[in-house]
């Protein structure tokens, strides 16, 4: 049908239907496909531009919030938390009835019966030398001062 038709034009009309189709063809490729597919990819390049940018200033800006909250030492995590908390309850002369590992980063300790004063101070300390911080707990007084505790930490 289309072949039926441009054969039916004179020589001139067909070179002029020809190239006008591909010219055409080459505007829609042009302006349907490349210029959105640039337009995206320059975009992208921005916004990775943008987020390379922001996190640079999100560094600088922590160090200056790091050193103006004081000069505080990092936290020690260079051992296991099941060690690290180990040796503070040591130091602190509390005795768990359970101390278990959950990965390197995690403790579960159980205790039957400990003073509460002495279990704050100690989860206190492990936060800030260790970063341990208390995930979840479950306490249950039991007079005098005492209490039967469930404690998970985990940095």
């Amino acid at each position: 049908m289309i072949a039926e038709k441009l054969a039916a034009l004179s020589t001139r009309e067909r070179v002029l239907v020809v190239t006008l189709s591909i010219v055409a063809i080459f505007g829609v490729a042009w302006f349907g496909v490349w210029v959105p597919l640039d337009t995206q990819y320059r975009q992208s390049v921005q916004a990775s531009e943008d987020a390379e940018r922001d996190l640079a200033s999100m560094k600088v800006n922590a160090a200056k919030l790091m050193a103006a909250k004081g000069n505080a030492p990092a936290a020690d995590t260079s051992q296991a938390a099941y060690i690290q908390m180990d040796q503070l309850l040591k130091t602190a002369s509390l005795k768990p009835s359970q101390l278990t590992p959950s990965g390197d980063d995690t403790v579960r300790l159980r205790f039957d019966l400990v003073e509460f004063d002495k279990l704050v101070a100690v989860m206190a300390n492990a936060q800030q030398k260790f970063g341990l911080s208390v995930q979840s707990a479950t306490l249950e007084a039991k007079g005098n001062g005492q209490t039967q505790a469930q404690l998970e930490l985990s940095r």
